[in-house]
């Protein structure tokens, strides 16, 4: 199989370094959960395949996840990417208003989220809101200290 080198821009203008096979980039096991986050967005708006990525993500364990993420920026900027990629993903599968956004179809570190929980719980950060209107075990103070 001939393997090329593939530089890809991500827009946080970090670069990374990706090997490009015939089925697609292939991530090494060094990248970090923002670096799978900013890829993940890439390949979603250039309309490459995502089913590698999304299963890279949803098999991190929650230490990775904190390691990977060591600040409030890395934090936030790797759940935008989350969420904007997943969004789109899940538009294009033509989930509807408004399931795509309450239905736990995101999964990240083993755990199952919606966009909602990810845009209150962890981008805002309003668990009382998900504590009780939405009822939502993903979300304690413990939790959101984890994530957000």
């Amino acid at each position: 199989m001939n393997i090329a080198l593939k530089i890809v821009f991500i827009s946080s203008l970090n670069f990374l370094l990706c090997k490009q096979t015939i089925a697609g980039t292939v991530i090494l096991n060094d990248t970090t959960p923002l670096e799978l986050s900013e890829v993940l967005l890439y390949h979603v708006k250039m309309q490459e395949p995502t089913g590698q990525l999304e299963e890279r993500l949803a098999k991190l364990s929650k230490k990775q996840l904190q390691k990977g993420l060591p600040d409030d920026d890395a934090k936030k900027t790797f759940w935008l990417n989350i969420y904007n990629a997943s969004f789109q993903l899940l538009a294009a599968k033509g989930n509807k208003n408004p399931a795509i956004f309450n239905e736990r179809l995101v999964i990240v570190a083993g755990l199952s989220f919606s966009l909602e929980e990810i845009e209150q719980g962890i981008l805002r950060k309003d668990y009382k809101k998900l504590e009780t209107i939405y009822k939502s075990p993903n979300f304690s103070r413990k939790k959101i200290r984890l994530f957000a």
